[in-house]
């Protein structure tokens, strides 16, 4: 299975940004990953309150964002992780 992913410049980017390209962003298949900091989870809390689901690495790992997993437990182990968080089967 493929995922299709955009990024944002940084945790100051809300919703309201993405008005200029709507087929980007469509609330039943949008996901919000942001970094396990403050401003990760304060900029995740806005994307959430305008709908949209939000999701992080689980704490236990101690790693603030995926790259950080990827040095902790492997390639595909943070892939197995993020497959988890995001309720699909690891293919």
């Amino acid at each position: 299975m493929d995922i299709c992913a955009a990024g944002t410049m940084s945790e100051g980017v809300f919703p309201e940004s993405f008005e200029i390209i709507p087929e980007l962003i469509n609330k039943e298949h949008t996901l919000i990953l942001m970094d396990n900091d403050e401003a990760g989870k304060t900029c995740a809390a806005k994307w959430a309150e305008a709908g949209y689901k939000t999701i992080f690495i689980p704490e236990e790992y101690g790693a603030k964002d995926v790259s950080d997993l990827v040095l902790a437990v492997g390639f595909e182990r943070a892939k197995e992780i993020v497959y988890q968080c995001l309720n699909l089967p690891i293919s």
